[in-house]
């Protein structure tokens, strides 16, 4: 007679921990992870904003003084070719003898983008001029931390004779 052989018994089925407990555990592993994640993203939009907000001064301060050659210079290449260099100007210069100079902007959002690996800020302002309040709206492309200006929009009650007058956007 042939005997079969013995296996050890089996270790006893180890109890399964509570869901709650697996994700506890996975919470306390991706919580930082995530939490640094989104402090560096967080931290990088808001140097992207302090770029175009800063831009967007100095656009008020070069419009104010009249030094639209700068603010064309400075643009993209986009915007260069909305027309001839005159006519950017002439735009500027529209916006001055009806609205005066610009004073200290208020945000009222902002946005930033990644779009076909360029990086891009929209933002929207109330600006109060010398001669009325006046809704801005702003595109820069930002490349190596420095802007351009791609679109400018204003749209004004005293701009509202000559709406194409109120747009210069890059193509």
């Amino acid at each position: 007679m042939s005997t079969l052989p013995t296996f050890p018994a089996a270790p006893p089925a180890k109890p399964r921990k509570n869901l709650w407990q697996t994700i506890a555990i996975v919470a306390l592993f991706l919580g930082p992870v995530g939490g640094v994640l989104v402090w560096k993203v967080g931290k990088s939009t808001y140097q992207d904003y302090q770029i175009a907000s800063a831009a967007a001064d100095h656009f008020h301060q070069q419009l104010n003084t009249g030094d639209y050659d700068h603010i064309y210079e400075s643009a993209t290449d986009e915007f260069r070719r909305w027309g001839k260099r005159e006519d950017p100007n002439r735009f500027f210069d529209n916006i001055r003898q009806k609205m005066g100079n610009a004073g200290t902007p208020s945000s009222l959002g902002f946005h930033v983008n990644w779009r076909n690996g360029v990086l891009w800020v929209d933002q929207t302002f109330n600006t109060k001029f010398e001669k009325g309040q006046a809704q801005e709206y702003f595109v820069w492309k930002i490349q190596q931390n420095q802007p351009h200006l791609y679109e400018y929009r204003i749209d004004s009650p005293n701009l509202h004779e000559d709406p194409k007058n109120q747009r210069l956007r890059g193509q």
